[in-house]
């Protein structure tokens, strides 16, 4: 057998594997979608935003509480809504669109790592072996939650991007993505282009000069169509809400978290201590590769992991740095990048099927915590916040001012579970309320929802009211005046 004939036999091989394992893992991780319980309390902020534009009839209209809300774009939303009016299971409908990210997620690193080390057929299935080696990754692709779309957005832009330089068709494709990342959850995927444009200026990269991009209208219509898609929702919401939609999109979800901070060593220890809960031992490896990258004449010469890495290396700096609250969530955008560099850099060495053989060890060990993390049932239970929300209907009746706390029932089962428009005030009595101006902007007769354990703070409030509904931990209380 000739080396040539060899060398297809195992193409054809590694091909195979990949998709057996990509059809595997799909199919392994999709058990319990329906179960009977979220996971996480963001899952219902999914539920009632997709839900409240069949309560209002307005689908231009993103609402929490049942009040407009400015904090996230439609895209998730709107696709949920859709599944919901047509009386698929409520938590099927959160779900799948995430899970179908999460799947599209696992393809598209594989094509990923395909193009960045194509000389070895192995390097694919083993960047979806480290991916979905992370627990974290398998339960945000389970849940109702919006990462999975960003990072599958966001990976897509990046495989159109460098497709590009070869055929300026996928210019468009890369301008598509990047726009729905926008509408999905943040321009992240078209800061990501302007990003490496910048770099590959820098570095003088053959095929992304500006002399020659700007007089490619296939590059043009991609950016036009990116940055249409991207200023789309925005534009809109001004036009009818007016500009307090930036303040709270872009200012506070964006600017004001992500501002730097004096707590930079604790964020950085944070973050540090999440990746390696999550990824264990792939996550030293992982950022081994980061450094490899930076340091290797070799690997910087090639300009496609060179921004891979530059990429990640601004993502922990800027997790790092961040002022506001972050999440180890906002890592599923990341750890596809981080399994496709690790699985590149790893397919470098001379036996080639080297990379796969890690990789499957690596998985195997954590098996045990990603199949726990797909069975993961959350505390908050589906049946007693139903329960809650149905002895609350049946007695609202004339009601006029809705007082709810976050930490009785999540505010997105409220808006979903009971049924009225009335504006819900949601109270955070550990994060401090203001009492005086809260009581001021009371109508009797008021209702609401609150702890055994901070009754005192309500009383605060309201000091003349009856509990008409409790369960021992909760109970719904009713003020004439």
């Amino acid at each position: 057998m000739n080396e040539v004939t060899h060398s297809r036999i195992a193409d054809i091989s590694a091909a195979i594997l990949t998709l057996v394992v990509l059809c595997a893992a799909v199919i392994w991780l999709s058990d319990g979608l329906r179960q009977g319980t979220y996971m996480h309390s963001d899952e219902f902020l999914t539920l009632e935003r997709s839900h409240a534009f069949l309560k209002f009839d307005d689908w231009l209209t993103v609402r929490s509480n049942n009040e407009v809300s400015h904090k996230k774009p439609p895209l998730q939303y709107w696709l949920t809504a859709a599944l919901l009016r047509n009386g698929v299971d409520e938590f099927l409908s959160v779900r799948v669109w995430s899970f179908l990210f999460l799947a599209g997620i696992c393809l598209g690193t594989a094509l990923l790592t395909r193009q960045l080390a194509p000389d070895n057929p192995w390097a694919p299935v083993a960047s979806v072996l480290l991916l979905i080696a992370s627990p974290e990754f398998v339960q945000n692709g389970r849940s109702g939650l919006l990462d999975s779309g960003m990072a599958f957005f966001v990976l897509l832009t990046v495989i159109s991007f460098f497709k590009a330089r070869d055929d300026g068709r996928w210019w468009v494709a890369c301008g598509v993505c990047a726009g729905l990342g926008a509408l999905q959850k943040t321009p992240l995927a078209l800061g990501l282009v302007l990003l490496f444009l910048a770099v590959c200026r820098l570095r003088r990269c053959e095929g992304y000069s500006w002399s020659v991009l700007k007089s490619d209208r296939r590059f043009m219509t991609g950016l036009c169509i990116a940055v249409t898609l991207t200023l789309a929702w925005p534009t809109l919401q001004v036009m009818v809400h007016g500009t307090g939609h930036l303040k709270v999109a872009y200012a506070q979800e964006m600017l004001e978290r992500f501002t730097p901070g004096i707590s930079a060593r604790q964020k950085l220890w944070s973050w540090a201590h999440w990746f390696w809960d999550d990824w264990g031992a792939i996550s030293v490896l992982s950022a081994a590769c980061v450094a490899v990258v930076f340091g290797s004449r070799r690997w910087r010469s090639d300009h496609r992991t060179f921004l891979l890495a530059v990429f990640v290396l601004l993502f922990w700096l800027f997790m790092s740095i961040a002022s506001g609250r972050v999440f180890y969530r906002y890592f599923t955008t990341l750890l596809p990048v981080l399994a496709c560099l690790t699985a590149c850099v790893i397919a470098r060495l001379y036996y080639k099927p080297m990379v796969l053989a890690v990789a499957v060890a690596l998985f195997l060990a954590s098996f045990g915590r990603v199949d726990r993390a797909r069975a993961k049932i959350h505390d908050d239970n589906t049946t007693s916040v139903r329960l809650v929300c149905a002895a609350f209907q049946s007695s609202m009746e004339s009601a006029r001012f809705l007082l709810l706390d976050r930490r009785s029932i999540p505010p997105g089962a409220f808006g979903y579970y009971v049924d009225t428009k009335m504006p819900v005030r949601v109270v955070d009595f550990i994060a401090g309320v203001n009492t005086k101006n809260l009581k001021s902007k009371m109508n009797f007769p008021a209702m609401g929802i609150e702890l055994f354990e901070f009754e005192p703070n309500l009383k605060e409030i309201v000091s003349d009211y009856k509990v008409i509904w409790s369960d021992g931990r909760v109970f719904i209380w009713r003020a004439e005046e």
